[in-house]
């Protein structure tokens, strides 16, 4: 008997409720913030998987899945990004240290890739990771834009600096595997 009331009740328990209420919805300002910590943290662990890097195929698998794991933090962070509608001066200070703080993970990666290239060709890797730099720039330059568009005064310049010393080291980067 009482399984039969459960079950009369159950749907429309259901059409009462809706679904929505049972997800979390997360704010685009505290997602793309997120996004970029998450990426700086796995650029830290791609730069020390560079650094032990040997020109072993062996060793070149944490390389790949750190360097999978940063690309999909950009990839998200530019998806996170796009749903921004606005910026509060609070978030906005959050991001701009945030992107300060991602610097130097980004640069170190960056210029031990490079130092390592040679290491890198004779495993035949230059033009995988040449091709994923590509990519990567794209990414990082769309969600530079959409950052930008949010930020003003300061905050914009910061955010530009810090842009284009990452995306100077990775020039580099792109060049020495391009050759």
């Amino acid at each position: 008997m009482q399984f039969k009331i459960l079950v009369t009740l159950l749907p429309l328990l259901a059409a009462a409720v809706p679904l929505s209420s049972f997800t979390d919805t997360v704010d685009p300002n505290t997602a793309a913030l997120e996004d970029i910590q998450a990426l700086k943290s796995d650029l830290t662990k791609l730069d020390n998987a560079v650094q032990k890097f040997d020109g072993n195929l062996a060793s070149a698998k944490p390389l790949k899945e750190d360097a999978t794991s940063a690309q999909e933090d950009v990839e998200k962070a530019l998806k996170d990004s796009k749903e921004i509608t606005s910026l509060t001066p609070e978030v906005k200070q959050k991001l701009t240290s945030a992107m300060r703080q991602l610097k130097p993970e980004a640069k170190s990666a960056l210029q031990h890739l490079v130092e390592k290239e040679p290491q890198f060709q004779q495993s035949g890797l230059t033009q995988p990771i040449g091709e994923n730099l590509q990519g990567l720039k794209g990414s990082l330059s769309e969600v530079e834009k959409t950052f930008l568009a949010q930020a003003s005064g300061q905050e914009a310049q910061e955010l530009t600096q810090a842009s284009k010393e990452i995306g100077g080291e990775l020039e580099k980067a792109i060049k020495a595997f391009s050759a």
